[in-house]
């Protein structure tokens, strides 16, 4: 019995992989109707990282209507599966009001997460929010310190915020 359980969750990761193959293809071929149903399964199955690319989908309205409901809705499910750029993106959301109410607190909540899981993008996105006082108390050091992370994650734009914050207290 413990073999054919084994069995049958190899061949379900297996054919979860697959259809993540095909979406991935597709989506290159610029065929986003064919990834959209292959990653709506493999999302569907569990898989956070197609739960991003559907909410993708819906951020740039490829092969789908542009929906920025939608979108916060796979971003959610991306990054409450630990998955660092669906909390970067659904942070993106709340910084700039898109599909949801303008809320810098709400996008500091999910640029943290993002940071945390050591997405580049999150890291400096915080940054940013330190840099303007949005929903965080304004300050030079907080924001070096995100943009420094982000620079540590290899985000060329992190570094370059980094050393001009640098260059201002020198």
């Amino acid at each position: 019995m413990k073999k054919m359980c084994l069995l049958l969750a190899l061949a379900v990761s297996f054919c979860f992989a697959e259809g993540i193959d095909v979406a991935f293809e597709a989506y290159k071929k610029g065929e986003y109707q064919k990834a959209f149903i292959h990653y709506q399964k493999a999302c569907d199955g569990g898989d956070t990282a197609s739960c991003f690319n559907l909410a993708l989908l819906y951020d740039n309205g490829k092969g789908v209507e542009k929906d920025y409901f939608r979108a916060k809705e796979y971003y959610e499910k991306a990054c409450e599966g630990g998955y660092g750029a669906g909390c970067a993106n659904l942070g993106f959301l709340y910084d700039k009001g898109q599909g949801v109410k303008q809320d810098f607190s709400k996008a500091r909540e999910y640029y943290v997460k993002a940071c945390e899981g050591e997405n580049a993008k999150g890291c400096y996105n915080l940054g940013a929010l330190y840099k303007n006082g949005q929903g965080v108390d304004q300050g030079d050091q907080g924001a070096k310190y995100y943009y420094g992370k982000a620079c540590d994650f290899e985000l060329q734009t992190g570094c370059d915020a980094y050393k001009a914050l640098n260059t201002i207290d020198d």
